[in-house]
């Protein structure tokens, strides 16, 4: 089947939407490659770490791209629109259990907010790849380890 994309944007949500989809759950193999005797924050670090290498292929370029037709979508492409947010409430629920996972290893205490802490998380993520993909000179190394220091304060 030939699919016509109007868009790199339009592309690029379509294989993310598909990607996830496939990947629906992969959180218990990850915690079965954990070593849960690491800190919380190693580990959500690499989690997050390993969920965005389906991001980071993509250039500056057409992540620019993405961010700007996604705007425009509401009202010209609301199904389209409504994939690409659900790539976000996929990614914010896939985190929540995996943080539960976590707390029931007892990585995380019982009374762990998961539902706070990956929210909480997925606001870092927008912002970090805001400042990555729209400041020219914001390079991949200073997104990871942008990411990396507001997990260490988040899950330390």
């Amino acid at each position: 089947m030939l699919h016509h994309f109007e868009s790199k944007a339009d592309l690029f949500i379509e294989l993310m939407a598909t990607k996830f989809k496939l990947d629906q759950d992969p959180n218990e193999a990850i915690l079965q490659e954990i070593d849960v005797n690491k800190a919380a924050n190693e580990i959500v670090y690499k989690y997050i770490y390993d969920q965005l290498k389906n991001y980071r292929f993509f250039g500056k370029k057409v992540m620019r791209e993405v961010f700007s037709v996604s705007f425009h979508l509401i009202n010209s492409k609301p199904n389209m629109m409504k994939k690409f947010i659900d790539l976000d409430f996929l990614f914010v629920d896939d985190l929540i259990t995996f943080l539960n996972q976590l707390k029931e290893k007892g990585v995380l205490p019982e009374e762990y907010d998961s539902n706070q802490a990956a929210e909480t998380v997925y606001s870092t993520l927008a912002f970090e790849f805001l400042l990555y993909v729209y400041e020219e000179e914001h390079t991949e190394e200073q997104l990871l380890q942008g990411i990396k220091n507001k997990v260490d304060f988040i899950f330390t």
